[in-house]
């Protein structure tokens, strides 16, 4: 199980997050926000199209399938804060068809340009891009997104979008609107040619990279190359074609190319100068060696995806009701790596019957100085006593260990 674990470098207070161009979209005078229009355009379904039959990812995938049959996909886990980003910008920089990227967060900081900026050259070399990104946090954004939807091969939609755009009328929306701050889109995966697929914990954002001075979390995210990618591809479609997405073309606004022009060169010109971005390639590059070694070094296996399905009234939960019964089938050893345990009884119940037909179970999560939602641990921390006592191995992330190495990427550490 994929796991979110905080490194604190400070006790700093962490930025209010954000997404995308802020700082430009602020800086031009863009706080302030329109409403959506009362009269919504919903776009026709949109589907991924066929897998490449071309390009780097599809020679990879296909001596992927020629080794070792149709149905096995190569993977390889990204554990380090510098090779998780660097391997985004490789596949990015590798797509000639397609890219897709869903997330929760996007921040508008050093990773968070670099990476919309490889998405935009993407797109101007002809490759059709989509991006789902959660509207929880996007005020100040609208004119930015308004324009990327503009773009020939950008398509942008906003999940469980706010009418109201600017702070102040929005704030008061979700004060009348309280269960609406419950459904939020966590996903985050990046698919590229139909081919390649990234999934995990990480949002986009320098704590997310190991870029931030301040703190940095540690996450886990796998690449997948060869069949994982569309069934992929159909959980970012399920979503683009969901009643809880709007296309960014209904911001109530109007076109201004002379907005796009210069939010986009003071990205640039930002990126240029980024001491944070010293360990990456600030402009597209080719990757072939790189490739070349990543698929030496993957994994072959089959693959399920598992998912939480959305429906009109809500987000059905089925990722617990999946994985709950494949954990208890375990017989010799069950790894958990969470986040966030916030437990009861049942857990416990649970745990007790595998210790005692001889299931080794270890878990880790993590401690309060690692944390990032201490609400989290004051639930979590009385029941540290029961899980020992059921039998299981349990462990906390310390803050500053030796795993700090792996987190932050120079030239912060």
């Amino acid at each position: 199980m994929m796991m979110k674990r905080q490194v604190s470098r400070s006790f700093a207070r962490p930025a209010s997050p954000a997404w995308l161009l802020v700082a430009v979209a602020l800086l031009l005078g863009a706080c302030g926000g329109p409403a959506l229009r009362d009269d919504i355009v919903r776009d026709p379904p949109g589907f991924a199209p066929p897998a490449a039959e071309s390009g780097p990812l599809y020679e990879i995938a296909q001596a992927i399938a020629y080794e070792h049959g149709e149905e096995v996909s190569g993977f390889h886990l990204l554990d380090g804060s510098e090779e998780s980003l660097t391997w985004r910008l490789a596949l990015i920089d590798s797509a000639v068809t397609s890219l897709n990227m869903q997330t929760y967060l996007w921040y508008a900081d050093a990773s968070g340009l670099l990476l919309i900026d490889r998405a935009i050259r993407a797109a101007d070399r002809g490759v059709k891009v989509r991006l789902i990104v959660d509207d929880l946090l996007t005020i100040g954004m609208d004119q930015a997104l308004f324009e990327l939807e503009r773009h020939p091969n950008i398509e942008f939609r906003l999940f469980n979008p706010w009418k109201e755009r600017g702070l102040l009328p929005r704030a008061g929306e979700m004060l009348q609107q309280l269960e609406r701050l419950n459904q939020r889109m966590h996903v985050k995966l990046m698919t590229v040619d139909g081919r390649a697929a990234v999934l995990g914990g990480r949002n986009i954002g320098d704590h997310y990279f190991g870029l931030s001075e301040d703190y940095n979390f540690h996450d886990l995210d796998v690449i997948g190359i060869g069949p994982v990618t569309q069934p992929t591809e159909a959980l970012f479609d399920s979503y683009w074609n969901s009643d809880w997405v709007v296309s960014a073309s209904n911001i109530d606004l109007e076109p201004n190319p002379e907005f796009a022009r210069e939010a986009l060169e003071k990205v640039r010109a930002r990126l240029a100068t980024a001491r944070e971005l010293e360990a990456f390639p600030r402009l597209p590059r080719d990757w072939s060696q790189e490739l070349e070694t990543l698929a030496a070094a993957l994994h072959p296996g089959r693959s399920l995806l598992v998912y939480d399905v959305l429906s009109k009234d809500g987000i059905e939960q089925e990722v617990a009701q999946t994985l709950l019964p494949a954990m208890g089938r375990a017989r010799e050893e069950l790894l958990v790596t969470n986040a966030y345990i916030i437990p009861e009884q049942p857990s416990i119940d649970f745990v007790r019957a595998l210790t005692e037909r001889g299931v080794r179970v270890r878990i880790l999560t993590n401690s309060l100085s690692s944390h990032d939602v201490p609400a989290v641990n004051s639930h979590y921390s009385p029941w540290r006593d029961d899980f020992i006592e059921a039998g299981a191995e349990l462990y906390e992330m310390r803050s500053n260990g030796a795993i700090q190495s792996l987190v932050d990427v120079s030239p912060i550490s």
